[in-house]
């Protein structure tokens, strides 16, 4: 396990680093079934859609759902910004068509009848949701659907968020945004989750990679390492147990073109 200074304010993962990378790995293997909820969700919004529907994976990271998504149809395209990215997205979903670009700015060649917005909105500032949210969906066929998933507000690593005075995550906003825009209906679900962790150090580590999704200053204080790790302590681990984590639900906002609004 990495050493921090306990009296030091508390250290982000680089985002490019392998320490981030392998934080993120031990978080995918410690909550399962909410890969398995993200894969149910992505499932029943395909449904029985031919093959020859276009898709779109907007910030498709390193291609994990760009690759389900390839496995079903002809046509995927996946946007991703970050150029440190793509050589890991070629690796993962080879067949997809790649596009850089910013999430807001990118035009795609073709309208899409599935889109996919997953885990992104964290490296998003939160008042450009509602906008990214539109400029994806006006891209989308008349019977098309844009499925945007993120972490319930209510969920264990946004508590620990709101206690060091940041903003918990919160997808239900978008809906003040959507209420402008009566072209788009939004449908909005949940699915529960679970966090499990097997030691301390993992237990620490994935309340890390969750700490990174805010930036350092987007907290009113930063804790030290010693209130950081305290808290985790008290929180997330259970001694007795020898187990760690915290619940995991997962949100999913539906939106697609209103029927009844003439483009």
């Amino acid at each position: 396990m990495q050493s921090f200074d306990q009296n030091c304010p508390v250290s982000f993962y680089d985002e490019r680093s392998a320490e981030y990378a392998a934080a993120f790995a031990t978080l995918l293997r410690s909550d399962p079934d909410g890969t398995r909820e993200l894969l149910r969700m992505l499932h029943a919004v395909i449904g029985a859609r031919p093959r020859t529907t276009r898709c779109v994976d907007w910030g498709a990271g390193t291609g994990r759902l760009t690759r389900e998504l390839c496995t079903r149809f002809d046509t995927v395209y996946a946007v991703e910004p970050s150029d440190v990215m793509h050589p890991l997205l070629a690796q993962g979903a080879p067949s997809a068509v790649r596009i850089t670009g910013s999430l807001g700015k990118v035009e795609l060649p073709e309208r899409c009848g599935i889109a996919v917005l997953s885990h992104v909105l964290y490296h998003v500032p939160d008042h450009l949701w509602g906008p990214l949210i539109v400029h994806a969906a006006r891209q989308l066929t008349d019977d098309g659907v844009l499925m945007v998933a993120l972490k319930h507000p209510d969920t264990g690593c946004n508590a620990m968020l709101e206690s060091f005075g940041a903003e918990r995550f919160d997808l239900y906003r978008i809906a003040a945004t959507l209420r402008h825009h009566p072209e788009l209906s939004l449908e909005m679900r949940s699915a529960p989750g679970r966090l499990v962790t097997g030691s301390l150090d993992e237990t620490l580590e994935v309340a890390r990679f969750m700490l990174c999704d805010r930036t350092p200053a987007g907290f009113s204080r930063l804790p030290t390492e010693r209130e950081f790790e305290e808290y985790v302590r008290e929180v997330f681990w259970d001694e007795a147990r020898g187990r760690g984590g915290w619940n995991l639900e997962q949100v999913f906002a539906l939106v697609r073109p209103n029927p009844a609004w003439t483009r």
